[in-house]
């Protein structure tokens, strides 16, 4: 089933986002309803209170940024109708920046009424029904009227893996029905041991299936390698952890991501490299997991992505035995760096460089 996810503006993992006002000091309000909008003027405005992210917080309107777009644009299906509107934002230090205000001139009829919830009829918890959503990458909804939209899982990956920043996800396709203590300890009991044995069959079938030469060009480290493959999982006390519980990454979804790094502060450069990375986090509890815990086969190194602030710190004199010996001071590296030792990288001219206005 094709997970879909509500999308909000935020200031993500280790920064602060800027909130975008009206220039004018007035407030305007991009109608949530169906139709083209035929009449505009490029709207202005000024960034306060913080930095300049993919997806500002602004009243009223989705104000994406031109990386952002692009990415949409890039994933959207035949299906999906979007609609973008030229801004312009300053911040208090004079950078201009050019924007759009994402509008849906076609909502879909996707909302699970049964199993969303309302107060007073207005719409508290959101849940899609999948199969309404088939088809569709990029899109919002009746009944949608805040500055979210919706994306499929496909559409996510796209815009971890570009880099966009300040972008909140939050599930919406519903999840797995739950079942009383007792009766999974009686299907526990049933089930146990074709579990097993089943569970030893995928992993030789899965080693069977594995793409050896593509993993290869990841330059990962053996004990990494053979951790994944056996389906292992890291054992730590997750209260201690900033984000819970995790799921490490399966052999088939280990891949040549991204990264963006920008050089040190004196440097004449306006801009960020591009930095081949891999993620090994999957899922966690509370965040976006891209950038947590990730391996950087030019280096041939473990570390941790501040996606905000673009800041790569490397664990320099760690291997992956370490990682599993003592998880939790590399799962919080991005928030307690002083707990760990790391140093923070800086790339040079190897990489691509792309230069920001």
């Amino acid at each position: 089933m094709t997970e879909y996810y509500d999308i909000l503006p935020g200031a993500g993992i280790g920064g602060q986002a800027g909130v975008a006002y009206i220039k004018n000091g007035t407030e305007f309000n991009i109608p949530f309803k169906e139709g083209w909008i035929k009449e505009w003027q490029t709207k202005y405005f000024t960034l306060r209170n913080g930095e300049y992210t993919d997806y500002l917080p602004a009243i009223g309107c989705r104000l994406c940024s031109e990386k952002m777009r692009e990415v949409l644009e890039r994933c959207k299906s035949e299906k999906d109708v979007l609609q973008w509107l030229d801004a312009k934002v300053e911040s208090e230090t004079g950078e201009k920046r050019n924007y759009f205000v994402l509008h849906f001139p076609v909502l879909e009829d996707v909302l699970d009424k049964k199993r969303s919830k309302y107060v007073r009829n207005i719409l508290t918890k959101k849940v899609i029904n999948p199969e309404a959503c088939l088809g569709h990458e990029v899109f919002s909804y009746i009944e949608e009227s805040s500055i979210s939209f919706v994306v499929s899982q496909k559409a996510r990956e796209e815009l971890k893996k570009s880099g966009c920043r300040g972008l909140i996800y939050i599930q919406m396709t519903p999840q797995k029905k739950s079942y009383p203590q007792k009766t999974i300890r009686k299907l526990y009991r049933i089930f146990h041991k074709k579990r097993v044995q089943k569970d030893e069959k995928k992993i030789i079938q899965s080693k069977e299936n594995i793409n050896w030469k593509q993993i290869e060009k990841l330059n990962l480290p053996a004990d990494l390698v053979n951790f994944i493959s056996h389906g292992k999982t890291l054992s730590y006390d997750e209260e201690k952890c900033k984000i819970g519980r995790t799921k490490l990454v399966s052999m088939d979804s280990l891949i040549f991501g991204r990264i963006y790094v920008e050089p040190k502060e004196k440097s004449s450069k306006k801009g960020y490299y591009i930095i081949p990375a891999v993620d090994l986090i999957a899922e966690c509890k509370g965040f976006d997991p891209w950038g947590i815990l990730v391996w950087i086969p030019d280096i041939q190194m473990l570390g941790t992505w501040d996606s905000n602030h673009r800041i790569l710190r490397v664990f320099h004199n760690a291997v992956w035995d370490d990682v599993v010996s003592d998880p939790i001071k590399y799962l919080n590296g991005l928030w307690n760096p002083q707990e760990v030792e790391n140093i923070v990288y800086e790339p040079n001219d190897k990489y691509s460089f792309v230069e920001e206005a």
